[in-house]
């Protein structure tokens, strides 16, 4: 059996998702380095925008069709948590200060 065909085909597949790494990731990086934490940032909420929704749906699933109130309202709580850093960012970061500040007093 021939194993340089399907070396080649390895290879070949790596270079073509190298290139499409590359093409994909070209616009995080900015002109100006200022604005590359704000691209990134940008490409990760939208991420986790698309994401959430489905893994809650995988997760929850199971925990609805065993009826399991407790796991069902920690997938809640953790669900919430995680959908205010990824939907509202400026008032999550508000409340955090609001947290902070009544902590320390000031």
């Amino acid at each position: 059996m021939n194993k340089r065909p399907k070396l080649s085909l390895l290879a070949s597949v790596g270079v073509l998702a190298l290139m499409l790494a590359v093409v994909a990731a070209e616009p995080a990086v900015a002109a100006e380095s200022s604005e590359i934490g704000k691209n990134v940032g940008n490409e990760v909420k939208t991420w986790a925008t698309a994401l959430i929704l489905g893994v809650a749906a995988l997760v929850g699933i199971p925990a609805l069709a065993k009826r399991n109130v407790g796991e069902a309202m920690s997938l809640l709580l953790v669900l919430l948590i995680v959908g205010m850093f990824a939907f509202a960012p400026s008032e999550t970061k508000a409340i955090i200060k609001g947290v902070a500040s009544a902590i320390a007093g000031g």
